[in-house]
């Protein structure tokens, strides 16, 4: 996975709230040789907002 910049994905949540996430990075340190069999899972590091009120305003700033 690929962190894609000034992508913002929009989720509706299972109560009914709105969020917002960007996947700022994936990094996994230094791995030895990947292969098929042995591929390391990536710490991810994101962004998120949660809309507390159910509205679909998203404007964080």
């Amino acid at each position: 996975m690929q962190a894609l910049p000034n992508r913002t994905y929009i989720l509706r949540l299972p109560d009914g709230k709105y969020a917002k996430l960007q996947l700022i990075n994936a990094y996994k340190g230094n791995p030895p040789a990947v292969t098929n069999l042995n591929w390391p899972a990536p710490y991810y590091t994101f962004r998120y907002f949660v809309q507390q009120n159910g509205s679909k305003n998203l404007t964080t700033r």
